[in-house]
């Protein structure tokens, strides 16, 4: 951790929650920011998907208006069928809409698109 906070231009992130510090090392160019984007809100939900996935190496970066999740995984998601089934076989459509599921779930937990007003619907203006 050291060497690399000190090998780069990003300073740790004080985000005054032991527990989620302990589970993420987080480093920012910008305090304030982080603080905005890591909000006691998304430190739980944080924490709650962390806990769900078993601790399994899950690493979060936001860049610039996203952010990305990436949660280790031996199994390959979002493969297609062997060539020799079927693309339309009830038992591989099932598996991928299973899969979809998930990451929905996982965008829904987050609730990224709540916290910052981006719900797609626009506001009617009288």
């Amino acid at each position: 951790e050291w060497l690399k906070e000190k090998s780069s231009k990003l300073k740790r992130a004080n985000l005054v929650d032991p527990e989620f510090e302990k589970i993420f090392d987080v480093y920012t160019n910008d305090q304030v920011e982080a603080r905005y984007l890591i909000d006691p809100v998304m430190i739980e939900n944080l924490k709650a998907l962390y806990k769900q996935y078993e601790g399994n190496n899950m690493s979060a970066a936001y860049y610039e208006d996203k952010i990305l999740i990436m949660i280790a995984s031996k199994k390959n998601h979002f493969e297609p069928p062997a060539l020799d089934i079927p693309a339309i076989k009830p038992k591989e459509v099932f598996r991928m809409r299973k899969e979809i599921e998930r990451i929905i779930s996982i965008v829904d937990q987050l609730a990224v698109y709540k916290r910052h007003g981006s719900s797609g619907h626009k506001k009617e203006e009288k």
